[in-house]
């Protein structure tokens, strides 16, 4: 296992969460409502978080076309600076 957490390194990497929009076109991920598009209500779609870039991507789930995953929208987020314990 070459494995081990370092709890006193900025955090990097992705992050993926795949989510349902609600009536109005907005999504929750880590505890926020993002508005992803107001025309895709109720719909999938996935939120790669990425850390080091401090973005979220939005991109359309379809499983009539699962290959076809466009970018929907982006938004700023910033991973809050939390002191990590063992």
């Amino acid at each position: 296992n070459g494995w081990r957490v370092t709890y006193n390194e900025p955090l990097n990497g992705t992050i993926i969460f795949i989510r349902r929009t609600d009536n109005r076109g907005v999504v929750n991920v880590l505890g926020n409502g993002w508005l992803v598009d107001k025309n895709r209500v109720n719909r999938l779609v996935r939120a790669e978080v990425k850390l080091n870039e401090k973005v979220i991507n939005f991109y359309r789930l379809r499983r009539r076309e699962p290959t076809d995953q466009p970018l929907l929208s982006v938004a700023d987020y910033h991973f809050p600076n939390k002191k990590m314990k063992e």
